[in-house]
């Protein structure tokens, strides 16, 4: 009989540890710096250098382009840069992209930073390449910068407008093209 009660308290003390380990979890998070190491010295030489740029680290690329174009043509472009964020996104101060900087650790660029890039370019930004090994002066960044900068000077801004039909025949237009469809 004791023998009996000792097996039937084993069984609900391991089913009482087994469903304790099966419970979910509360998520615990901690705070993290959002820059470290080079990355943030390089942040800073880049602030230092371009006193009349807006310059912001960690940008998502989905918020500096967007893919045009048909379905298939709008699926590469998504694909081109999932989830990806640039390294340092440089602002004039009309808060026009003026170029993307990007700090690498290797002596060259690798694949995948080629055909990131090469998206980019599509979209008419240009990335700027530093490497850690030879972390470039403030006079270099700021003639890199200032250079691409004077290429865009010239180039019209497109502000593109779809029609939308209104009340009474007249036609009104939306600035944002993506909440056109949107319901409320």
């Amino acid at each position: 009989m004791q023998e009996i009660i000792f097996l039937g308290m084993t069984v609900l003390v391991a089913s009482l540890v087994w469903f304790a380990f099966k419970l979910p979890a509360t998520p615990r998070f901690r705070s993290k710096p959002m820059l470290a190491g080079p990355y943030l010295e390089f942040f800073q030489t880049l602030r230092s250098a371009l006193p009349d740029y807006d310059v912001f680290p960690q940008v998502a690329l989905s918020a500096l382009v967007d893919p045009v174009g048909g379905p298939k043509g709008r699926r590469f472009a998504l694909d081109c840069m999932n989830s990806r964020r640039a390294g340092y996104a440089v602002f004039d101060q009309d808060m026009q992209l003026v170029a993307i900087v990007e700090l690498s650790h290797r002596s060259r660029a690798t694949r995948k930073e080629t055909a990131l890039d090469a998206c980019l370019a599509r979209a008419g930004i240009k990335t700027l390449r530093f490497y850690s090994t030879q972390m470039p002066s403030e006079t270099v960044i700021r003639n890199a910068v200032d250079a691409q900068r004077s290429k865009i000077v010239n180039r019209p801004v497109k502000r593109t407008f779809m029609h939308i039909p209104a009340e009474r025949g007249r036609l009104r237009q939306a600035a944002w093209p993506d909440t056109v469809n949107a319901r409320m």
